[in-house]
């Protein structure tokens, strides 16, 4: 079973702690405000896109969150979906029943696009679909689609490769309301994730932390990872990563997708590892560099959890003794 691993390369973490430390331009300054997001209620018995039932699609090439874009050589990217190996030509089926607001060319994608609206569960709101890397689609806009319904045939990506991409938005329809697809989609969770604190230092005037988290490959369900600081009991700060609230958070109106695609945003660094079709682990470095530092450091405990986006919370990783 392939495995999909967040984990730190702690031999080069003292040459990240150096350059965090240094004058650095951040992304984006503390003024901006990380607000939670809350998702759903969807419809039930939602169905994947490419078997039309509730069988996860596979093999994954991609999820939701910071990734190296190896067709770009290799440069940081924030990716808003998730991708699948997908033979040119496959049926690609309506997840839930919904509204075609899309079908076809779209000014801003370079592939086909069908996007669906669908109505949330006891609610007005609505939530989007998106079915991308299309080769053909005969429907139209405003036509309404039952779940199971054909909306098209899988082609290529823009840059020339068999992979279909599917995005869900929460709340409108515009990049910023992307969210984690796993959050909707149905697939058998093998429990929480793992985490570890991989080193505290302290630099110059703050301090500075890393965490390795890890998921399971069939899964890639990370959502979120919470780091607390406490002096002799008490918390003094706390620091988290959420992957749909940073979306929500770092992606404007315009040019929606240059913040995220930057290594550091908000004093955390993502470093994620090279990943290809196949690969067992998945590297990924969090980096948080605004911790405070205390000054009795025999009382100072560092605990860290990650969640996933069923919401399944990890046992907490803990640090004492820091030097």
């Amino acid at each position: 079973m392939l495995r999909f691993v967040l984990t730190a390369t702690i031999a080069y973490l003292p040459c990240l702690v150096v350059l965090l430390a240094c004058s650095v331009t951040h992304a984006q300054d503390q003024s901006t405000k990380v607000e939670p997001v809350t998702i759903g209620p969807f419809a039930e018995g939602i169905i994947w896109p490419i078997s039309g039932s509730t069988k996860p699609d596979a093999p994954y090439t991609g999820t939701f969150g910071p990734r190296q874009l190896s067709v770009d050589g290799f440069r940081h990217d924030f990716n808003r979906g998730i991708e699948i190996s997908c033979q040119e030509g496959t049926p690609i089926h309506a997840v839930a029943d919904g509204e075609v607001r899309v079908a076809g060319k779209h000014e801003a994608y370079q592939k086909p696009l069908v996007q669906l609206r669908h109505k949330k569960a006891d609610s007005k709101e609505y939530y989007y679909t998106n079915y991308m890397n299309m080769g053909e689609t005969s429907l139209t806009v405003g036509q309404m689609v039952a779940k199971g319904d054909v909306v098209g045939k899988s082609g290529r990506s823009p840059r020339d490769f068999e992979i279909f991409r599917f995005e869900v938005r929460d709340g409108g329809s515009p990049q910023r309301f992307c969210i984690h697809p796993l959050g909707m989609l149905p697939y058998a969770d093998s429990g929480p994730p793992n985490i570890t604190i991989d080193s505290v230092a302290v630099v110059r005037d703050h301090t500075t932390i890393a965490v390795t988290t890890t998921v399971p490959g069939d899964e890639m369900d990370l959502l979120r990872v919470d780091v607390v600081m406490l002096d002799d009991g008490k918390q003094v700060a706390k620091r988290s990563y959420d992957l749909n609230e940073w979306n929500r958070a770092f992606t404007p109106a315009k040019d929606g997708t240059k913040i995220l695609d930057q290594q550091l945003v908000n004093h955390v660094s993502a470093e994620p590892g090279r990943f290809q079709r196949g690969q067992s682990n998945y590297e990924l470095t969090l980096v948080f560099d605004d911790f405070p530092v205390v000054k009795n450091k025999a009382k100072l405990v560092i605990q860290a959890t990650a969640t996933d986006a069923r919401g399944n919370v990890s046992k907490p990783a803990e640090r004492k003794n820091i030097r």
